[in-house]
């Protein structure tokens, strides 16, 4: 609608339907101006505001309900009329209304048995030959037909095509392979409700020639049903190829068929978290249970592949054109890829919501979701190389181009450096679920990480937690990294992997601010230092029980812990003389000196009197640290007559030196007295129920706007060791003193007695000042097995206890918050798209990691489609204009599974940049792209990646013998879980 005139007279037609007496007929042609008025996606998302189209629904329901009943059927049956790419405005309208006013359906939640009445229901027939808005009943038809045990049969029609190569290890019996291609409503499909045959229809959109797949004859001619072309989008899993440069028309289809397919599914954001997992969504479920094999690995592979694309350089990635609405567009598409396969893959199905599959005959076995199954078996080495090099691409980018401008020398790097801002990638949260999940769900995925990546995963990790723990903009993504970094901690090759010396060349390419005032021995050392710096910063807040959890994990690790089924080995290795402390270090992997001084640091810290008595969980957190450190001490004695101090020896001289630290803990933790002593102060704090614009940063998810930092503690707190869970502590009288009921008395008792024994047996230690010199001495003092048992208290020695890491595990409670910052992301998409300008540099900054992903090159765009059949600039421009909208999907609507916070205006001026940074940006791009370089030509050939052809799977109706590797699994020997009660938002 190109004239003000012609919008008016649209909006004005809308507004027909708040007339209270008047139901339109389903077979009125008035329904006809929905697909057919509005030119561009503008014309329904700018016309029509949330609070017109909430109007609407509550001034007549009826016609609110009929216009979503009418459009997708039309929908439906617009799908069989696609002829080629310049003629599918009926279709793309159908799509853009319903994505328009799905969202206020979901919101009323007294219209969520309609809704089911709507779209899950076999009571209405639909005739597809007649055309919704010319028919004479209110009855609809979907036009497939079901097998009687899946919703979509496995026999295709055509099977001339190439398939999807893409090969997944299966226990079970492999089916034959079948064929790609398929028509569209072919009588194959039984009959299913309007909600499946959305979700079918829409995935078939996907891979439909002429309008998201590439025609292979510009035009088809009218009558004809089109093909369904089951084939990969992009070069990577399962499919071998040069890159091409990006099709403008078969993005924009792309971008808003999945866009409406995530709207289908957004009824969570209308479910409070607490609920989210028991409840899910209808459309979601069947999306991720009801699809056939190679439907839902062609859809998997090319989401996959694309957002791997999106981590390669500015030459690849097809991130950067020559307009700002085709990068605009095509990162819009990446972006929609990456949240439709994340929501996917994260899916947990509710188990007592599945019942509708067998009622509605949309699926007959035991349902599981077949995403995260088939991302389990992903195995071959390079598809599992691939996908690491691409994920932690996108997550390093941040750390590299921080090192490269506080390492660089020339004089606009270091401006840049003093003045400019490093945001993280845009999909940095979306990435880090999605690396969670592999490592949870692929046990290969999983060893691979362990045994090689682990400290470079660990890296990114903390330093994402150290650089934007402050920033209450990504307060979301500091908190999964710090949990994922608390989850690896479990794996025990990985915190062997902590315990080894720091690579030296790894340390150079860190950051300056990253870096530890000295250079760390170990990897563990680096990281308890920068923990500790992290809590001597930083005011108490929901972080700091986190971070002092990490501790608790990595502090009391040895190495004897992977050798304790070699009795001899160890006897043998305690008694070698040490000589040189740095060897005392580096062979025992021991924690050095200089972590040691931070611990000390952060006890007293978290021992002064107004921090104890500021909330009554800190004194837990005291407790906490200092039960670690008599572990660490403990697990030096393993039984045997007599034991050195090697493995302790830098740590047991910081003890000693700082014994009077300990003492005043003592002396802090006698003055409390009670418990009920501890001031605990609630902070209110507004809600904010709706704004016209908003920020990714500024969703929060989290209902109880009364929480305080101790009710947010124990709802996320892990289960905690023996003698600190809360049922040891209801068992103490109420009126107990502190000193009795602290969960770090014992540990507190046993490194004064540690501390005291030195002074008292060894005072010649203390008087030596070259610290080498007495490291070495205290490295080979011995201590006998009694001495031993009457310093540390048997709970802390693993001959009577062995110690047990804080391990974070999943239930409702904390994949309902995990489900919820996910949807906060998806919520503010298009937002945080149009104002993040960063991201075109994202390529330039991780130039340096292109000749490791080269390797993994399927070429250049070496075979260019001819200029004759690419649409001009001028017309990809007008078409993705068409599709890109200001206004985002839900923006207006009232969601219950976070709550927002702020407006986006905040944002924009807390990003505002002036004009040195503008010239330093320019500067530093200029000078990045003239060193980017080709990939490199000795790397891996991209039919190194060609998979072989698929080999056969289950059918769907066996697929009650497949096994989804659950949540909670770690694929390490003794890595049994404890339950995670609640999390805090």
């Amino acid at each position: 609608m190109a004239s003000l005139e012609e919008k008016l007279r649209f909006k004005s037609e809308v507004f027909r339907l708040t007339k209270q007496t008047s139901s339109i007929p389903v077979d009125d042609p008035y329904w006809g101006i929905f697909w057919n008025c509005p030119t561009c996606a503008g014309d329904i998302f700018d016309l029509l505001s949330a609070t017109d189209i909430r109007s609407i629904r509550e001034t007549n329901k009826s016609n609110f309900i009929t216009l979503i009943r009418v459009i997708a059927l039309q929908l439906v049956y617009q799908s069989d009329k696609v002829t080629s790419l310049d003629e599918n405005t009926a279709l793309l309208n159908c799509i853009r209304v319903l994505t328009k006013f799905l969202p206020s359906l979901y919101e009323d939640p007294s219209l969520e048995e309609v809704e089911k009445s709507l779209f899950w229901s076999l009571d209405t027939l639909y005739n597809r030959d007649a055309t919704p808005g010319s028919q004479c009943s209110d009855v609809a038809t979907v036009a497939t037909e079901l097998s009687s045990s899946s919703v979509l049969s496995n026999q295709l029609h055509d099977s001339s095509s190439t398939s999807a190569q893409v090969e997944f290890q299966s226990t079970q019996n492999h089916i034959e392979q079948a064929s790609i291609k398929a028509n569209v409503g072919s009588p194959d499909y039984s009959t299913v409700p309007l909600g499946a045959k959305l979700v079918f229809t829409l995935v078939q959109l996907l891979f439909t020639e002429n309008f998201c797949i590439e025609p292979q004859s510009p035009v088809r001619s009218k009558g004809i049903k089109p093909i369904v072309d089951f084939s990969i989008w992009e070069p990577g899993i399962g499919f071998n190829g040069p890159f091409k440069p990006p099709n403008t028309f078969i993005d924009s289809n792309r971008y808003e068929t999945m866009k409406l397919l995530i709207t289908l599914c957004s009824r969570c954001l209308y479910i409070p978290s607490s609920e989210l997992v028991a409840q899910g969504s209808r459309f979601l479920t069947v999306l991720v249970t009801a699809l056939p094999r190679l439907q839902i690995l062609t859809l998997l592979s090319s989401l996959l592949n694309l957002t791997a694309r999106a981590s390669r350089d500015s030459k690849e990635s097809g991130l950067e054109m020559n307009n700002s609405q085709l990068n605009n567009l095509r990162t819009l598409n990446v972006t929609e890829a990456l949240h439709l396969l994340t929501l996917m893959f994260v899916y947990p199905l509710p188990k007592n919501n599945l019942q509708f599959l067998q009622e509605l005959r949309i699926y007959d076995s035991t349902p599981i979701n077949l995403v995260r199954y088939y991302m389990g078996r992903l195995h071959k080495e390079s598809e599992l190389v691939f996908l690491k090099v691409s994920l932690f691409g996108i997550l390093k980018a941040p750390l590299i181009e921080m090192s490269k401008l506080e390492n660089s020398t020339s004089l606009t790097a270091m401006i840049k450096a003093k003045t400019y801002t490093i945001q993280p990638s845009l999909w940095c949260t979306e990435v880090l679920i999605l690396v969670w999940e592999l490592y949870q769900s692929n046990k290969k995925f999983s060893h691979l990480i362990s045994a090689k990546h682990s400290v470079e995963l660990s890296l990114i990790l903390l330093f994402y937690i150290n650089y934007y723990r402050k920033d209450e903009h990504h307060r979301n993504q500091v908190r999964i990294c710090s949990y994922f970094f608390l989850y690896l901690t479990n794996d025990e090759q990985i915190a062997f992997n902590l315990l080894k010396p720091f690579n030296g060349s790894i340390y150079s390419s860190l950051p300056q601010s990253f870096k530890t005032p000295t250079t760390p021995v170990t990897y563990r050392d680096f990281f308890i230092v920068r923990i500790c710096t992290m809590l001597l910063d930083d005011e108490p807040g929901i972080l700091t029980s986190t971070l002092i959890e990490m501790l608790y994990n990595l502090i009391p690790i040895t190495r004897a812990d992977f050798l304790s089924s070699h009795t001899d080995e160890i006897t043998s290795f305690r008694k070698r003389p040490f000589n040189n402390s740095a060897t005392v270090c580096e062979q025992n992997g021991q924690i050095s000196h200089s972590a040691s001084a931070n611990l000390m640091h952060v006890v007293v810290k978290l021992s002064r009197p107004q921090y104890l008595a500021s909330n009554s969980l800190h004194s837990d957190l005291l407790g906490l640290v200092l039960r670690a450190i008599a572990h660490y001490l403990g697990k030096n004695f393993h039984g045997v007559a007599s034991a050195d101090l090697g493995d302790v020896a830098a740590m047991a001289y910081t003890l000693t030196k700082n014994y009077k630290i300990f003492n005043e803990v003592k002396k802090v933790i006698e003055s409390v007295g009670h418990i009920s002593d501890l001031d605990t102060k609630k902070t209110l704090s507004v809600h904010s129920t709706e704004s016209n614009v908003y920020d990714l940063e500024s969703i929060d998810p989290s209902e109880d706007e009364s929480e305080d930092e101790e009710a947010k503690y124990n709802l996320m707190n892990l289960k905690m060791p023996v003698g600190m869970s809360t049922k040891v502590k209801g068992k103490q009288p109420l009126d107990a003193p502190l000193k009795k009921t602290w969960t770090g008395t014992k540990a507190l008792k046993s490194i004064l007695n540690f501390t005291n024994y030195l002074n008292k047996e060894h005072t010649e230690l203390l008087h030596i000042t070259d610290f080498n010199t007495v490291v070495i001495s205290i490295a080979n003092t011995s201590i006998k097995q009694q001495s031993w048992e009457k310093l540390v208290h048997r709970e802390f020695l693993p001959s009577y206890r062995p110690w047990s890491c804080l391990k974070f595990v999943w239930n409702n409670a904390s994949l309902g918050w995990y489900e919820s910052v996910l949807w906060g992301l998806i919520y503010n998409s298009n937002e945080i798209i149009h104002r993040n300008k960063a991201l075109l540099d994202l390529n330039n900054s991780i130039s340096a990691i292109t000749k490791a992903t080269s390797d993994w090159s399927f070429g250049m765009w070496k075979s260019p489609r001819p200029e004759s059949t690419y649409p001009s600039i001028q017309k990809q421009v007008e078409r993705a204009s068409k599709s890109l909208v200001d206004t985002g999907t839900w923006n207006g609507t009232y969601v219950k599974t976070f709550r927002i916070k702020g407006s986006g205006q905040h944002s924009k001026l807390l990003n505002h940049r002036g004009a040195i940074n503008t010239m330093t940006d320019s500067l530093v791009k200029k000078i990045t792209d003239f060193r980017i370089s080709s990939p490199s030509a000795n790397g891996p050939t991209s039919h190194q990646l060609q998979n072989p052809h698929p080999e056969g799977h289950p059918n769907l109706a066996e697929t009650v013998q497949l096994k989804v590797t659950p949540r909670n699994y770690i694929h390490r020997k003794d890595s049994t879980l404890s339950t995670l009660s609640t999390l805090s938002t």
